[in-house]
């Protein structure tokens, strides 16, 4: 299985160290802020309140031996800059770091990180791609050639069930959960949406117009499924 470490639990670091979780990667989430820790320990394989760019403090989880690891603090640039070096000189093949200027991108390559990523622009084309597809709502790069996807049914999958459809074994998709749309009129005459997550579909679920299921797989099987 593959191991991910992930350094900065804010809002991008809690919301990156779930999705690789729930695409099956083992995470192991650090940071020093007792409540971002909290957030997220029931929900993620490993994690650890710690000072990242401490050396002494990463080995004692067991950092070195992380196929990838993340560096997601937006605002303690300083921070970011001595966790990347530390990771790097525990060996860690992969090192992605979030940056928000071209000059932070070039200190934190000199410090180690062999990828970095710009979340303002990875957000742009996120956007991008929702707004040109018709049926794929978001996608998320997972590891080099996965994604998590949500996709809004069409009426092929209408008034089938999740085990009729056979996502898995015809498409090589996995449908990590179903989000039900339930729209209802206020007396005002406006239409109100409401969203119900079921994060654990059962196999005799039936699909109803307007249901959008959040996919994992290759990128080339979700493109075969979606046609996006």
């Amino acid at each position: 299985m593959k191991q991910i470490l992930v350094a900065g639990l804010g809002r991008f670091g809690e919301a990156l160290a779930l999705t690789l979780e729930e695409a099956g990667v083992e995470v192991i989430a650090v940071d020093n802020n007792s409540d971002h820790v909290e957030a997220v320990k029931d929900r993620v394989t490993h994690v650890a309140q710690l000072d990242s760019t401490d050396l002494n403090a990463l080995k004692a989880i067991g950092a070195e031996r992380v196929d990838a690891a993340v560096v997601a603090m937006g605002e303690e640039f300083q921070v970011s800059v001595l966790t990347t070096a530390a990771l790097k000189e525990l060996g860690i093949k992969r090192i992605v770091a979030r940056a928000n200027t071209e000059r932070e991108a070039r200190i934190l390559r000199l410090a180690g990180a062999d990828q970095v990523l710009f979340v303002e622009q990875e957000m742009g084309q996120r956007l991008g791609k929702a707004l040109v597809g018709d049926s794929v709502l978001d996608h998320i790069a997972l590891a080099e050639g996965y994604a998590m996807i949500q996709w809004a049914i069409g009426e092929q999958l209408a008034g089938k069930t999740l085990g009729e459809v056979q996502l898995r074994s015809r498409y090589r998709v996995n449908v990590v959960a179903i989000k039900k749309r339930e729209v209802t009129k206020a007396e005002d005459g406006t239409e109100q949406v409401r969203e119900q997550l079921d994060p654990i579909p059962h196999p005799e679920y039936r699909f109803a117009p307007g249901d959008i299921l959040v996919l994992v797989g290759k990128e080339s099987d979700l493109k075969a499924l979606t046609g996006a």
